[in-house]
């Protein structure tokens, strides 16, 4: 039995130090990804992903939502959002090791692309009350009231009516008595005696995908935003469970700054962040009290993934989670502007470099004469992008792959005497580029 023992506790042991040695490894790959200020734009660049927006009209003479004479608080909204991403304030509450964590610029933002509408009185009704499957039996009923057994009261708490004999009928009150729960109507029951009634639940389907499979066939290269409403009285709620979409209902009925603050924290959610209440990582606070409220500096945060009528922060390791995500998925990198090439991002190796993360690239690489670039991790590369070697200059792609996530190709590699003469090359074959390729390295994607 003592033997048992201690094997157990050496294999629990065991287990403890992988999971601590595999989380360390975690943070430590994570901390790479976080823009400080002081990092390089070039090197650290701005994740912008493309949105696209879908308005769901109940009918078509009576939207009962956003219209397409809404475009300009829309667009309005999206500036609001991209400035809460863009413009941190420092957090109100101590992360768990007691200190603040604050960069002031989470270098995420979101561009607008396009706005459509549908008229679809289904897809618009995201929330709404239906009957239960599931019958409730009655004890004994009163002219407005019913009689059920006390375990019944918290299903029939949360709903505001029932169905008896195929008639719907309005709850007034409801109320425990010892063992008995007590249900008063609006108005009286039109037939004595019923034996059984089905209550109302609340069905809520901001989460299902039907909007996105319905209207955008499951495109992946846009967040997909839908706009809807709601047959269930309420102020804006939304839900955003996957990259690729989110659904909001009812911001018609919500403030417009409001509205931007709750879609910037279900964009949140799209980009992998979890709610606060429960901290995704160790720089957030250990407790976040949620509600509607306002932010505080005892227990209500004002970061975005929180419940709070602030919400303008995000730890860095928040944002590096962000980062590292956009930066090493394909299916989300997708999602992105990487693929844009942009003819002033320039990266210049004036002397030998590691790059040991992965890193997104939207411009032209130069590794400088007698300079050596070595690669230890995905490198994209946007569809206009080069990489130029100068005289005695090195690229090695050691256990890495340097391509292109679209499955455009990229413009290759150019080598050189110098740049900006793209089609000179060293006389001597002894002082061209090179090209190395280490522990199964790859150049993939490219145009030859």
């Amino acid at each position: 039995m003592k033997l048992k023992s201690i094997l157990l506790l050496l294999i629990l042991s065991l287990f403890r130090l992988l999971l601590f040695a595999q989380s360390t490894q975690e943070r430590k790959e994570l901390m790479q990804y976080i823009p400080y200020p002081e990092t390089d734009v070039l090197l650290y660049p701005v994740i912008t992903l493309k949105a696209h927006v879908h308005l769901i009209y109940r009918y078509e003479n009576d939207a009962q939502n956003y219209t397409m004479d809404s475009l300009k608080l829309i667009k309005k909204q999206f500036d609001w959002i991209n400035g809460f991403y863009r413009q941190l304030s420092p957090s109100t509450l101590l992360a768990q090791d007691g200190k603040k964590h604050f960069i002031p610029d989470s270098r995420i933002q979101f561009r607008l692309d396009s706005i459509s509408h549908f008229t679809d009185s289904i897809a618009w009704n995201r929330i709404y009350m239906t009957p239960s499957k599931r019958a409730i039996k009655i004890d004994s009923s009163d002219y407005k009231t019913i009689y059920f057994r006390k375990q019944d009261y918290q299903r029939l708490r949360n709903s505001d009516s029932i169905l008896i004999d195929g008639e719907k009928y309005y709850k007034k009150n409801i109320t425990r008595n010892n063992n008995t729960t007590i249900l008063t109507l609006t108005t009286p029951l039109k037939k004595n005696n019923p034996k059984e009634l089905f209550y109302y639940q609340k069905r809520d389907l901001n989460c299902d995908p039907y909007n996105w499979e319905k209207y955008a066939h499951k495109d992946t290269s846009h967040i997909h935003i839908f706009l809807t409403g709601s047959t269930v009285s309420g102020v804006a709620f939304g839900c955003g469970p996957r990259p690729y979409f989110l659904n909001m209902s009812n911001l018609i009925k919500g403030g417009d700054w409001a509205n931007a603050q709750l879609i910037a924290h279900e964009l949140g959610h799209t980009l992998g962040l979890r709610h606060t209440n429960y901290p995704q990582f160790d720089d957030l606070p250990p407790k976040d009290k949620f509600g509607f409220i306002p932010c505080n500096n005892t227990d209500v945060s004002n970061n975005i993934m929180g419940y709070n009528i602030c919400r303008n922060y995000l730890s860095p390791k928040q944002i590096g989670y962000v980062h590292y995500l956009y930066s090493t998925h394909p299916n989300r990198i997708g999602l992105t502007t990487a693929n844009e090439y942009i003819d002033t991002n320039v990266i210049n190796i004036w002397y030998d470099t590691v790059w040991n993360k992965a890193m997104i690239i939207q411009g032209d690489i130069i590794v400088r004469k007698r300079q050596t670039l070595t690669v230890n991790n995905l490198v994209h590369m946007s569809k206009g992008s080069r990489i130029y070697l100068e005289k005695k200059a090195k690229l090695i792609v050691n256990g890495a792959e340097i391509t292109n996530f679209f499955g455009t190709p990229w413009q290759g590699i150019v080598i050189c005497t110098v740049a900006h003469k793209p089609g000179k090359q060293p006389k001597n074959p002894k002082k061209r580029g090179k090209i190395i390729l280490e522990n199964n390295g790859k150049i993939l994607n490219y145009r030859h």
